[in-house]
């Protein structure tokens, strides 16, 4: 009983083979002969295979021949098929493929004597395509590497870690804007993507251009990722290689399994030609095209272009003889083509004082640029400069055309720095009491000067009798209307008299004092004076937040016309980023967002320890307003999600003067006669502009010309308003 069941056991043990297949073309395509060029790869094992006894899916194989060990032989339907596409790279044995390998999956068996090897294939890779099922060294079955297989030697992706044939390169940037060989994520870069679904590690992997020795470790340093989710894009950046070097004329970009390309499997390649600057190569179903770049997402094709004009002016404020500007003209997508440009600068009344033109039909590559310094006499005035006729449909004409607000002063970068004391914020009998906080107005302009401290304090009889309040102010040609508190000493003892004080302020070495009456003390504070400055010292010992208030700010404004905002940030003890932006609202409607964003307006700096800064805005008004409107001012630290907020009251009313369609008379001398005569002006409004700086003009005709000159011309950058003179 136990030998027959015994007997059985071995019955039921699945044969054992020492060679097994390896790789199968079950789909070829007609380029390499169609379906007559089917074949299975066998790998022999550890025993010879003696063929004479061996049958392929219920046929004999006609032939003695012996494999040796750890070799490869083939098994095709047509040798002569196979041998015009291959050569004869290894034993071929022909035999009957009966109605042949079924192009939708199917089974193949292979047994000589009582050994055999089975093997069920999917259709779901290399059919028809010239690639063929290999099996790699865990068994799995997958998409050859090579073009046409790899008959007679180990297969492609038998090494492999992963099966990296999802992988494939899907966007190429062969000629970026600036330095090709600049740092992430600059420079010139490669997609990939992964079509599977599974995550791929990509460490193993190298690109190359179209030299074997400039290769491009892919590493942590030159991705975001080294892990490319299935259905996922990943960015490899050159990041400053030496090696790695993408041609703008020709090139190629190859994707291998490893270093150097002759022990390892190309995954993927492209090609191209005639790169275009700041324009990349991407894959689409019908081939590659040239497009704007989407690095990281699906690509996009679009046959429009994409120009943009600029100004830069540096400031906003010049002297007569200072005034220069900058004008761009920028391709940013779409081929080199013929440009022109035209400009022109206008005055407060739409008149244009000077006009330009830089560029008439020039072929412009990428980037073209013109300076100009125009003599112009101290006044408020527009430039504004657009791109015409475009032969092709731009993306965004928005960036189209540019404006901008400028003004000419004389006493504009005055070298010498100033300070005064504005206001003392006291109570109703213009007095203080000991131990409360003393809010004081103080008007500094820093000129040509490296000092940068402004502080203050209250003493009597030589002696201090408050704290210290001490800011910096660090841009220099910078006018700061300062509103800081003064912390007064508690006196509770009494030990100091009641009186005059004098308020000490001193700044560039310059030195100002104002005075004022003490009177009385805190009975708030003294009434538990031990404990007044237990916490007076931990307050002391915790870093003095950071305080933002508006320090200009007009009761009322006209509809269509400009709102001016002044903006104060003291900085704490540490360095700081911040964001400040403001708009105009009521209800959930912006009126001075125009067709943007309620950001637009953002100005982004950052203050090192206790340093103060003033920021102006003009904030575009709409048109047909009437009413009280709410001013939102937002500032954010270091990026954080929530803001510090303040809201203020503006009036707006209708304009005094239609400023379209009715004329202004106005008395002007004529230089050729001496005598009066009438000068009738037209005014055109002004483009809606935000950050925008304008100067309280010093001359008096304009000033008594119209009234909407006064709203624009209080706009200063901080430089040259309510100066002493």
């Amino acid at each position: 009983m136990r030998w027959f069941s015994f007997v059985m056991f071995l019955l039921i043990l699945p044969l054992v083979s020492s060679f097994e297949i390896t790789e199968i073309m079950y789909a070829p395509d007609s380029d390499i002969g169609g379906s007559s060029n089917e074949w299975v790869e066998v790998f022999s094992g550890d025993s010879t295979v003696n063929l004479s006894s061996c049958i392929f899916n219920g046929n004999e194989i006609d032939t003695n021949l012996t494999i040796d060990a750890n070799s490869y032989f083939v098994i095709v339907r047509d040798k002569g098929a196979f041998e015009e596409v291959y050569g004869v790279p290894i034993p071929i044995i022909e035999t009957s493929f009966g109605r042949g390998l079924s192009n939708n999956g199917g089974e193949i068996e292979f047994s000589c004597a009582d050994e055999e090897d089975t093997v069920t294939y999917q259709d779901t890779y290399a059919k028809k395509n010239s690639k063929t099922l290999e099996k790699n060294k865990k068994g799995q079955w997958k998409e050859s590497l090579r073009e046409k297989g790899t008959p007679g030697t180990q297969n492609s992706n038998y090494q492999l870690s992963y099966d990296y044939t999802p992988i494939e390169i899907t966007e190429v940037m062969p000629d970026p804007f600036g330095s090709d060989d600049r740092v992430k994520p600059e420079g010139e870069w490669v997609e990939l993507y992964n079509s599977g679904k599974d995550t791929i590690l990509l460490n193993e992997l190298v690109l190359y251009d179209s030299d074997e020795d400039h290769e491009l470790y892919i590493t942590n340093t030159n991705t975001n990722s080294n892990e490319l989710c299935g259905g996922c894009y990943v960015i490899i950046y050159r990041n400053g290689d030496g090696d790695f070097d993408l041609s703008k004329n020709n090139d190629a970009v190859r994707l291998y399994s490893g270093y150097p390309i002759a022990d390892n499997v190309l995954i993927d390649e492209m090609t191209y030609s005639n790169a275009i600057e700041g324009n990349s190569f991407s894959k689409f179903e019908d081939g590659w095209s040239m497009t704007i770049p989407t690095p990281g997402k699906e690509n996009v094709f679009t046959s429009s272009c994409d120009w943009e004009v600029s100004i830069d002016t540096v400031n906003s404020i010049f002297k007569k003889d200072d005034f220069e500007f900058v004008v761009t003209v920028q391709r940013k997508h779409g081929e080199p083509q013929e440009i022109t440009v035209k400009g022109e600068i206008e005055d407060l009344f739409g008149r244009t004082i000077k006009e330009y033109t830089p560029w008439t039909k020039k072929e412009i590559t990428t980037k073209n640029t013109k300076k100009y310094s125009p003599n112009l006499k101290e006044d408020v005035y527009q430039l504004h400069f657009w791109i015409e006729g475009l032969v092709c449909e731009d993306m965004s004409v928005d960036d189209n055309e540019y404006k901008t607000l400028f003004a000419i002063n004389p006493q504009y970068k005055e070298s010498a720095s100033s300070l005064s004391i504005e206001q003392l914020y006291l109570g109703k009998d213009e007095e203080a009491r000991w131990g409360e906080q003393v809010r004081v107005k103080l008007d500094v302009y820093k000129g040509d000067e490296t000092k940068h401290a402004v502080q203050m304090w209250v003493e009597k009889e030589g002696e201090r009798v408050s704290a210290t309040t001490k800011v910096n102010v660090h841009d220099p040609f910078k006018h700061y209307p300062l509103t800081l508190p003064l912390q007064m000493d508690a006196n509770c003892n009494n030990k100091i008299d009641d009186g005059k004080v004098t308020l000490v302020v001193e700044a560039f070495g310059l030195h100002e004092e104002h005075e004022f009456r003490m009177e009385g003390v805190s009975k708030k504070i003294c009434k538990d004076y031990l404990d007044y400055v237990k916490e007076d010292r931990k307050e002391r010992k915790k870093k003095q937040r950071f305080r933002y208030d508006v320090t200009r700010l007009p009761t009322t404004v006209e509809s269509g016309g400009y709102l001016p905002l002044s903006v104060q940030v003291v900085n704490d003890d540490a360095f700081h980023l911040y964001d400040l932006w403001a708009y105009v609202y009521r209800g959930s409607k912006c009126y001075s967002c125009a067709e943007g964003a309620r950001e637009d307006s953002m100005q982004q700096f950052s203050l090192s320890e206790k340093e103060a800064k003033v920021l102006d805005f003009i904030l575009p008004l709409d048109e047909e307003m009437e009413g009280e409107y709410s001013i939102k001012i937002k500032l954010r630290k270091d990026g954080q999600k929530t803001t510090k907020d303040l809201t203020k009251k503006i009036v707006v009313v209708a304009p005094k003067v239609n400023v379209v369609e009715e004329s202004v008379r106005v008395v002007g001398v004529s230089e050729e006669n001496n005598q009066e005569e009438d000068v009738v002006f037209r005014r055109s409004p002004l483009s809606s502009s935000t950050g925008a700086v304008i100067y309280e003009s010093s001359s008096t005709k304009a000033f008594n010309m119209i009234p909407y000159v006064l709203i624009l011309s209080l706009i200063l950058l901080g430089v040259v308003v309510w100066r002493k003179k």
